[in-house]
């Protein structure tokens, strides 16, 4: 019998690692990018971050301070994103649920 591949065993890591790195890439490319694009260009890779990240932002906005400067916003929700996903990596490891790396 064919021994099962490690996403098959650990999918309950990857594929909630993969969401949140997903979302936290788009989150710093918005913040990359906002110093040169006009908050309301046309420009559809522009258009396309706003409308993947604002649902985003908008649940992070509780945490994210109201003072800070709106470019700034997409960088602190990724750095929530990335403590968030920091977290759930541990509780997923006390489980044993987390694949072997090179390091163990």
């Amino acid at each position: 019998m064919a021994e099962p591949s490690l996403f098959a065993t650990y999918w309950p890591y990857y594929l909630p690692t993969w969401l949140v790195m997903a979302a936290i890439a788009y989150l710093l490319a918005r913040a990359i990018l906002s110093p040169f694009i006009k908050p309301d260009s046309l420009n559809v890779v522009w258009r396309m971050l706003v409308v993947v990240t604002e649902p985003i932002l908008r649940l992070l906005g509780p945490l994210i301070p109201a003072f800070m400067v709106e470019g700034l916003r997409p960088v602190a929700g990724a750095g929530w994103l990335f403590l968030a996903w920091w977290l759930f990596r541990e509780v997923m490891s006390g489980y044993g649920l987390v694949p072997p790396t090179a390091l163990d």
